[in-house]
């Protein structure tokens, strides 16, 4: 399976560290699970980040990546959905629905797992259920067992093969991800054909996860193909086509085809406009893209002005503080770092305050935003404390991401470059 690394960003030290949330936040988002047993009835509220502070709590300390957030989130929809429709078929009460519906998933748990140990009827889905639960309680190895118990039990379900496929995602374990996926997408269209909305999703998920696996040459193709079914069955104007352009355009802006990337972008940001989404995250995310352009065009007064205006909507859904508040402000300053380095400094160290609030010390983010620090300071011949924050953004990447992950070779580059 060829992998061909995603380059992000200008240089700044020798290669500057720069991702957009966008990139990491709505791709991931829009990696979707859909389901027969949906019903547009009697919805079931489920806990996101913007309307549970104590959610998005939970993401964090389960370790789960903001990148993965959005595709969690609608994917745990799906399946408390699914859940509720099973309990309904087994004719639970009126009482244990409630209890259910309330986040408590006891009582299910107990009735799925006992059909699964005394070997009933549709065993099978059970397992699947069970998965289900365990992925809504953000339990993702459970679920991961549950889901291959039914996949051997019942074979060349593309619904398991899902199930799979999405806990693989989460692991960051593409390649199984994609060899579940493929099997998903080769049911489906044998039972629904080529233009069902069933195909467009396992064309958009294996989208995703090639596209997280580096190659995105292959994403475009599955991005593509997905936007084409979207756009038989939903006509121009809907989310699913706004997602898919947000994603092809990311995937173009990967392969430094700015232009045409921030085409596509506009024409998501005409459709969420017109669909009333001026003001919801997936706005943000379009106007985030279309700021990552300019920047990378050399416009920094527009890249600010879009990340600006990008900022305002996050503020406004999320409050002050939030991981993709803090991501933006980093962006920003990386944008100010070609302008003024001490304001870039000062959007850098936001940024990195909110980012260790959320995750601490020792994450990912935090490495880049220490990178970016320190270029900043590097830029200001400040090296002493270029020097400083290089060090400190290189020995936590080796603590957590190990001597050969792009984030640390680009913190030991940055640090090479120091005068000694």
């Amino acid at each position: 399976m060829g992998k061909g690394k995603k380059k992000i960003g200008k240089p700044f030290w020798k290669e500057m560290t720069f991702i957009t949330p966008v990139t990491v936040a709505v791709i991931a988002g829009v990696f979707l699970f859909i389901s027969t047993l949906i019903s547009t009835c009697h919805p079931v509220v489920v806990p996101t980040p913007e309307n549970s502070p104590e959610f998005a709590k939970r993401l964090i300390h389960a370790g789960i990546e903001i990148g993965h957030w959005r595709q969690i989130v609608e994917e745990q929809e799906i399946k408390i959905k699914e859940l509720k429709e099973a309990l309904k078929e087994r004719n639970v009460s009126k009482e244990a629905l409630a209890t259910f519906e309330s986040g408590d998933y006891a009582e299910a748990e107990a009735l799925f797992a006992k059909e699964l140990k005394e070997g009933v009827e549709k065993v099978a889905n059970a397992a699947y259920y069970l998965g289900n639960i365990k992925y809504a309680e953000l339990r993702f190895d459970e679920a991961l067992n549950y889901y291959q118990k039914a996949n051997e039990l019942e074979p060349g379900n593309s619904h398991y093969l899902t199930g799979l496929g999405s806990v693989c995602f989460i692991k960051c374990k593409y390649e199984e991800a994609i060899e579940h996926l493929n099997q998903a997408l080769s049911i489906d269209r044998k039972v629904y054909g080529e233009e069902h909305l069933f195909v467009a999703r396992d064309l958009n998920n294996l989208a995703v996860a090639w596209d997280l696996f580096g190659d995105t040459n292959e994403a475009i193709k599955y991005y593509e193909q997905s936007l084409d079914i979207n756009r038989k069955v939903y006509g121009e104007k809907h989310l699913s086509v706004a997602r898919n352009l947000i994603n092809i355009a990311n995937a173009w802006r990967g392969q430094g085809n700015q232009s045409y990337a921030k085409e596509l972008s506009e024409q998501a940001r005409s459709i969420l406009k017109e669909l009333n989404m001026e003001k919801s995250p997936h706005m943000a995310g379009c106007l985030n893209d279309i700021g990552a352009s300019y920047y990378y065009l050399g416009n920094y007064p527009k890249a600010l002005e879009f990340y600006g205006q990008a900022l305002a909507i996050y503020s406004e859904v999320f409050g002050e503080k939030h991981p993709l508040i803090a991501t933006t402000l980093d962006n920003i300053g990386v944008v100010w770092s070609h302008i003024d380095c001490k304001k870039a400094v000062e959007f850098h160290k936001q940024a990195l305050s909110m980012h260790c609030d959320f995750y601490g010390n020792k994450h990912p983010d935090v490495v880049r935003d220490l990178i970016n620090l320190g270029g900043a300071f590097y830029c200001l011949k400040d090296y002493k404390k270029a020097k400083k924050y290089g060090l400190m953004a290189y020995e936590i990447s080796v603590e957590i991401l190990g001597e050969n992950h792009p984030l640390t070779l680009q913190a030991k580059s940055n640090l090479d470059l120091l005068p000694k």
